[in-house]
């Protein structure tokens, strides 16, 4: 019966173990209409949570565009900006961290004199746990100024067009923890995602600030972007093999236990140990019987 148990239990722990190997997304929940979210219904009230921190209070959106003919669909509204769930970042180069991604659909572009700006705020907190938020990364790769098909770096900016991004970080007493900017006609010398780590808050403020400007009609140049990323630590799970490694190792100690409590009680049913008894009875008995011959009994 108790090798039965254990082998239920064992059953029962590679059943928990498949499931934890199979569910390794971090979970993502939100209220936004139909599951998925634009800028607007998170500033109407909806908000974003991924694994334990959650994306909320959506405020102060602005978008401001000018300079002559500009592209259809500017200046932007928050409803044409998709906000999609970050799990992991990996392929960013930020493993283990989750965030936003914030789309500007079918990529902006402004030619000479075009501008525009726009920015939002939120706050992120951490639920349902201990883990405070001790990063933060900035990440734009979706932009760049060009001139024609061509790039432009930091060796050639006369052209006067730019494309930045601010993001300042700050804490619930409204004390800056971290301000961070990626300029993209620098490319050749900043990188175009800017980390920062600090002290555990459980709360911030995010206020993120892109402003872009076409540069002078005559110098053919246009400013082009898609998307930007703002991502958080994540908490560290444990990973399913140690889960696995626990269960094996408590099932084998059960095991161990268990067969040693058989030998002892297969040993006393044995037929030596049987054999064993009637010898040492027969043994005492014929010691009894030689007393009463001897001479000095009688």
């Amino acid at each position: 019966m108790r090798k039965r148990a254990l082998l239920r239990v064992l059953l029962a722990g590679l059943s928990v173990f498949a499931m934890a190997s199979t569910v390794g997304a971090v979970p993502v929940v939100t209220d936004c209409p139909g599951g998925s979210c634009d800028l607007q219904e998170l500033l109407d009230g909806s908000s974003i949570t991924i694994g334990d921190k959650q994306f909320h209070n959506f405020r102060n959106f602005s978008s401001t565009a000018g300079g002559g003919a500009l592209q259809p669909g500017l200046p932007l509204s928050a409803g044409s900006i998709p906000v999609t769930s970050q799990e992991d970042l990996g392929a960013f180069g930020v493993d283990g961290e989750i965030g936003l991604l914030f789309k500007f659909a079918n990529a902006v572009v402004l030619s000479g004199q075009n501008t525009l700006t726009i920015g939002w705020e939120y706050d992120v907190t951490v639920v349902g746990g201990n883990n405070a938020i001790v990063d933060n990364t900035l990440m734009f790769p979706g932009g760049g100024i060009f001139q024609g098909e061509m790039l432009q770096s930091t060796a050639d900016t006369a052209l006067g067009a730019s494309l930045q991004v601010l993001e300042v970080v700050s804490n619930a007493a409204d004390e800056i923890v971290v301000r961070k900017v990626i300029i993209a006609d620098e490319f050749g010398a900043t990188p175009e995602i800017a980390h920062r780590d600090f002290a555990p808050f459980s709360s911030l403020h995010i206020n993120t600030a892109l402003t872009a400007n076409g540069g002078p009609q005559d110098v053919g140049a246009t400013v082009q972007f898609d998307y930007l990323v703002e991502s958080f630590s994540q908490q560290v799970v444990p990973e399913p093999p140690s889960l696995l490694l626990t269960l094996v190792g408590l099932v084998a100690l059960a095991w161990k236990r268990s067969g040693a409590d058989r030998s002892a009680k297969l040993g006393e049913r044995s037929p030596s140990f049987g054999r064993r008894q009637t010898m040492a009875a027969r043994t005492k008995l014929s010691l009894r019987d030689s007393a009463r011959l001897l001479p000095f009994n009688k």
